[in-house]
């Protein structure tokens, strides 16, 4: 079986979180943290076994009520369960965004991948994400050689507010086990209304449609909250991204300039054929 704690976040009166950084003195233990494996309240789920002291508190904090997150997290610093930068995610949705969690069978060997937004708890998951891939995925991602992904990095692609900003996560494996195969996120420009999208794919799981579906899901998202539509920076060598913009199915506008295309569509254009100015 499984050990799983169920609780409310906070108390009847809602004036005390139920998630405490440190037990009150004398308080009885009657179950080891070690035999905990998930905890669940009303705001999500905190898959434990198995992980560190600072994952462990960043997965509970992440699901107490959010009027208590930023003083439990003050409570961990100072006890130093987690980095002194450590940081939340803005909360304009206090709830997480499951509505937007689905599966999907990809082709030739009906393989099947779990996409939801991103969690902070998902920090180390998408760090190995990205040491995973090729140099070249790597360049074509980011439009540099880089070679590492620090924390203070990572964690502001971990901890967003789900609505200037979005990532999509493709993930296999059991929960708490999970690996992620795919990224895709975009970041909105409040001045133009339009917003800045990317995705990647380990390359194990490449030419299978991942990136595709990654891209029309990212626009279904984008246009429920309103946005314009997305722009991009790609590099004139990277073939397959360019491939998969210009079927998107809105008429796409590009200009060149020093080896990387700047792409944009808007979503009130619709295109049977994509086109390129």
């Amino acid at each position: 079986g499984r050990s799983i704690v169920v609780l409310p976040s906070t108390t009847l009166d809602g004036k005390k979180s139920r998630i405490v950084a440190q037990l009150t003195k004398g308080a009885g233990v009657v179950t080891p943290r070690s035999n905990i494996e998930f905890v669940v309240t009303e705001f999500g789920i905190a898959h434990l076994f198995g992980k560190t002291i600072r994952e462990r508190a960043l997965a509970l904090i992440n699901i107490a009520h959010p009027k208590f997150r930023e003083e439990l997290l003050d409570a961990a610093k100072r006890v130093r369960y987690v980095y002194e930068d450590q940081i939340l995610p803005p909360i304009y949705e206090p709830l997480y965004p499951g509505q937007w969690e689905t599966y999907q069978i990809f082709p030739p060997d009906n393989q099947k991948v779990f996409f939801r937004p991103i969690r902070p708890t998902d920090e180390r998951a998408l760090q190995e994400f990205f040491y995973s891939l090729p140099d070249e995925d790597i360049y074509y991602r980011f439009l540099s050689a880089m070679k590492v992904f620090p924390h203070r990095n990572i964690q502001a692609m971990v901890n967003i507010d789900y609505e200037h900003e979005m990532a999509i996560v493709g993930v296999i494996g059991d929960i708490g086990e999970e690996k992620i195969i795919a990224l895709g996120r975009y970041i909105l420009d409040q001045k133009t209304n339009m917003a800045e999208v990317d995705f990647a794919v380990r390359a194990e799981w490449q030419g299978k449609g991942i990136g595709t579906f990654l891209l029309h899901y990212l626009c279904e998202i984008a246009k429920s909250k309103g946005i314009s539509g997305f722009c991009a920076y790609v590099l004139a060598s990277n073939r397959g991204m360019l491939h998969i913009f210009h079927k998107v199915g809105y008429v796409v506008h590009s200009h060149l300039e020093g080896g990387i295309y700047e792409i944009y569509f808007k979503f009130d254009e619709p295109a049977e054929q994509c086109i390129t100015d």
